[in-house]
């Protein structure tokens, strides 16, 4: 647990390590379940919370960029209606 979780910044470098794939979040996780389950099951929360949020960012910018490329070119609807 101390070394996972020994301070603020460990914890918030351990949170991060778990997001970007630099500690495997099942280690940390193990570390928490030593401590009853309100911690373990808030650690997984926040490692789906990220995680469903990235996911939410990347589909959006997909999205956008094939809504743009399905709209009509404005000089083509000009040179349509001429």
């Amino acid at each position: 647990l101390q070394t996972y979780f020994s301070s603020v910044g460990v914890t918030v470098v351990t949170l991060f390590q778990s997001c970007t794939s630099g500690v495997d979040w099942n280690e940390p996780y193990k570390a928490l379940q030593e401590t009853g389950t309100f911690l373990p099951v808030s650690f997984l929360l926040y490692i789906a919370f990220v995680f469903i949020s990235v996911w939410n960012i990347v589909t959006s910018s997909f999205v956008e960029k094939a809504l743009k490329l399905a709209q009509p070119d404005v000089d083509m609807l000009i040179l349509e209606q001429q």
